[in-house]
């Protein structure tokens, strides 16, 4: 097995949130300071499973999901303000689910200690599960758990196999997974809660040693949101990608961190498979990536750099580092516009990972998500250099003929099947997005 990618270590980054306090933002102070004021606010209801409360919960986890969006990219902390009045109210009706889909939504109801996962299906079928003894502790400490069982957190095989099938089961309850299968639903459409998000589903079991990937391909949604739109579909083209391989990091950025030769040949191979140039050394900068998305309408954004995830503060902490320094998350949310919804490649070190709440994820991925992209692939741990060259150009080239689940899926199958890579290798990225129906 290669070494893994020479990542930049995590910095717990408190400066702003302090200097908020000193300043007498209290309010702010006790909503992003307090870990239990952050992540108690998607009160959900775990109890009958009927369409009734599937709808309640719903309407409950869109609700704080815009409070969480709206605060953490504008303010940089949870909006505690009143919802506008004319804020929608959903119901299951609305929802858009393509025929071949089907929608697993999660719920943990701290009161009864419980897990809750609804399956949606395109023709409104509704099937409901749900696990005790489950406390939000477990729901926090779950993707951890599962990463160290799968033998991605330290690097290394299968480890804890047994971990993996329990936190399978608690996720893909056997009667959801056999409603899925009947049904055909070979495209899952998942909406997470705290951390689940950067767990790689593929990798759930749904029977001993198999794996979900075999049946289906998995998009995490950014909310349900995402089912009353109209889905972004990327309008750009091939030859206006940009690709950006190992940028050459100034010292005051990141000192003493070596250069990225796998990094560099992959984003050499997909600039020759695109026909575009790559931005590299002291070209690879955000500016030059900016200038690029302002002239062109890219239909891929390829950046092989490295990357830095922060759990206490993701979008001011979580960064990219490029030619000119330390690309930060709110500076992606508000500094880029991608008008031609492109696809989004992060292949560096944990890019798909940041601060969990109790509707999910914000870090990198979320933030070039808000910026525009229709999707964004992103990697979950400290991934393996030459594995992930190797898997981003194979990734690239499939999604040119195929919608990005799609080409992930077969990607993944690749590096399995062909290359017997292990579950750390081929499961090591996810996509965030609306429904992939390009």
């Amino acid at each position: 097995m290669n070494p893994p990618m020479s990542c930049p270590p995590r910095w717990p980054i408190v400066r702003k949130a302090l200097a908020r306090c000193a300043a007498g933002l209290l309010v702010a102070c006790a909503a992003g300071l307090s870990a239990g004021a952050a992540q108690a606010q998607f009160f959900s209801v775990c109890d009958r499973g009927d369409a009734a409360e599937l709808e309640q919960n719903i309407n409950r986890h869109t609700e704080h999901m815009f409070r969480l969006t709206q605060g953490k990219f504008s303010t940089g902390w949870y909006w505690q303000g009143a919802i506008p009045k004319d804020f929608p109210r959903l119901r299951l009706s609305q929802l858009r689910i393509p025929p071949g889909f089907a929608v697993l939504f999660y719920v943990h109801d701290s009161t009864r200690r419980r897990l809750c996962v609804w399956h949606i299906g395109s023709a409104g079928q509704l099937a409901w599960a749900s696990t005790s003894s489950i406390t939000a502790d477990d729901m926090r400490t779950m993707r951890s758990r599962f990463a160290t069982a799968l033998g991605a957190e330290p690097p290394g095989p299968l480890r804890e196999p047994g971990v993996v099938e329990a936190i399978s089961r608690q996720l893909l309850p056997g009667d959801l997974v056999a409603g899925i299968i009947a049904a055909k639903a070979a495209r899952l459409l998942v909406v997470p809660i705290f951390e689940l998000g950067a767990i790689p589903f593929v990798a759930l079991t749904i029977s001993p040693g198999r794996p979900l990937l075999e049946v289906a391909a998995v998009t995490m949604l950014p909310g349900f949101f995402a089912l009353t739109e109209e889905p972004r579909v990327p309008r750009g083209r091939p030859n206006e990608s940009v690709v950006v391989g190992d940028p050459q990091v100034p010292a005051s950025a990141g000192a003493g961190l070596p250069r990225l030769a796998f990094a560099r040949r992959a984003a050499e191979e997909i600039g020759s498979e695109l026909g575009v140039p790559v931005l590299a050394d002291d070209r690879g900068s955000a500016k030059a990536v900016k200038e690029r998305l302002a002239q062109a309408q890219p239909r891929f954004v390829v950046i092989a750099a490295h990357g830095v995830s922060n759990a206490d503060d993701p979008l001011e902490g979580g960064y990219l580092l490029m030619a000119d320094g330390r690309w930060r998350g709110v500076e992606v949310a508000h500094g880029v516009a991608m008008k031609s919804a492109p696809l989004v490649v992060l292949a560096g070190c944990e890019t798909g990972v940041g601060k969990g709440f109790d509707v999910g994820l914000i870090g990198l991925a979320r933030a070039w998500y808000q910026a525009g992209a229709s999707g964004v692939v992103s990697s979950l741990w400290r991934v393996d250099e030459k594995t992930t060259q190797e898997f981003v150009v194979g990734f690239v080239k499939l999604a040119l003929m195929h919608p990005p689940d799609i080409a992930l899926r077969k990607a993944m199958l690749v590096l399995r099947d062909d290359r017997k890579a292990e579950a750390l290798h081929w499961a090591s990225f996810a996509l965030l997005g609306g429904v992939p129906l390009y």
